[in-house]
């Protein structure tokens, strides 16, 4: 009975020139001697699953692109902020109040990986409701 895969009604008869059975499915009655000549995702229902689930060189489903497309975007977002700020504090220590106080430097370098550490594991939660609200 191969109908979970081919979608037939009724059981599929073997012959000599039908002898080949696809794993997965049952035998209805008879008897028989069977040969593998295919296993894992070289079967056929390996060769399903591989397409369902995606493999190394399957085609992204459209939500999966959309949340990929988005997580760059907010990644992209996150350096251009972190960069923004560190510009910001930098003009504003050296050249604004003439800080010669170069020890400053690593704490500003931190506060600048505070930044990126916080706004791109914020922002993909953000991301994925967004992206099924645009998809609904």
């Amino acid at each position: 009975d191969e109908s979970a895969l081919t979608g037939e009604p009724e059981p599929m008869l073997k012959s000599a020139e039908r002898p080949f059975m696809i794993s997965g499915t049952t035998v209805n009655a008879g008897k028989g001697t069977m040969l593998v000549v295919a296993v894992g995702e070289y079967s056929i229902a390996g060769k399903i699953k591989k397409d369902v689930y995606g493999g190394e060189h399957g085609e992204l489903s459209p939500l999966y692109g959309k949340l990929d497309k988005m997580a760059n975007l907010i990644g992209k977002v996150g350096v251009v902020c972190a960069t923004t700020a560190m510009t910001a504090i930098l003009i504003w220590e050296y050249g604004v109040h003439k800080s010669t106080n170069y020890k400053q430097l690593l704490d500003i370098f931190l506060q600048t990986i505070g930044i990126l550490a916080c706004a791109i594991p914020e922002g993909l939660p953000l991301a994925l409701v967004i992206a099924l609200a645009l998809t609904s």
